[in-house]
């Protein structure tokens, strides 16, 4: 489904999920836009404030992509530039179902990982990915929630998972990724101190779990003056969407 530039996620200020909205002509659903969210008084996500962030490591990969596509693509003799362009960005289609497979990994092994936790039976073929990642989570405590819904002032979002261990409450998000990093990415460190405002955590980790190496995973975790930096930059960053969009939700 193709997504609108605007699109992404929304919840209500009772916190329901909103992200898709049924369609004028009854045919089915469309993605929530902005003007769906200014009618209905709806919440953006944390992840759809945060799109306004330049992420100067995607938009470089995005080039190299292109180029490699140009480089390993030859033009054919006689070829006319506009059908070369076009042989190009089918081939470019090839990596997009790359990506799109790579996605519907992580979104598998999040899956498992949620059964696991909950006590729920999931995919054998998943294990090597979850067993690290309930090994890392039992250090955190008793398991409070998952994918909780949370709304915070003008943002609100969907919690991997929280724990308490009887004196500190401990945010967690999971990422797959191929490369392990050695620490929380800055964007990574905006999400879940968003989160862990709400909750009260003084703790919060990002788990990544390697795709390109099963068993592998680096666990990233921020203190209680890093997630109070990273929030106070997070409400700057509110306010520069709200400023950007002209829409602030009433709560």
């Amino acid at each position: 489904m193709n997504k609108s530039p605007e699109s992404g996620h929304w919840y209500s200020i009772d916190g329901l999920p909103a992200h898709e909205q049924p369609k004028k002509d009854g045919s089915g659903m469309t993605p929530t836009t902005l003007r769906h969210a200014r009618k209905l008084n709806l919440i953006p996500s944390v992840t759809t404030i945060l799109k306004i962030l330049d992420k100067p490591a995607l938009t470089n990969w995005k080039i190299e992509q292109a180029v490699l596509a140009v480089l390993t693509t030859p033009q054919l003799p006689n070829e006319p530039l506009d059908a070369y362009c076009k042989r190009v960005l089918e081939t470019d289609k090839v990596q997009d179902e790359a990506r799109d497979a790579a996605a519907e990994l992580g979104t598998a092994i999040h899956q498992a990982i949620e059964d696991a936790l909950n006590g729920r039976c999931y995919l054998a073929d998943y294990d090597a990915y979850v067993q690290p990642v309930l090994a890392e989570c039992a250090k955190f405590g008793k398991l409070i929630a998952t994918e909780k819904v949370i709304v915070g002032q003008g943002y609100a979002g969907r919690v991997d998972a929280i724990f308490d261990n009887n004196e500190v409450i401990t945010v967690v998000d999971f990422k797959t990724t191929k490369k392990l990093p050695k620490e929380s990415y800055d964007e990574n460190k905006l999400q879940l101190a968003a989160y862990g405002e709400v909750v009260g955590a003084l703790i919060t980790a990002n788990i990544y779990i390697s795709t390109a190496n099963q068993g592998e995973i680096a666990v990233c975790e921020n203190d209680v003056i890093s997630i109070k930096h990273a929030f106070e930059a997070f409400m700057n960053i509110v306010k520069v969407w709200q400023w950007k969009n002209n829409y602030v939700p009433e709560q």
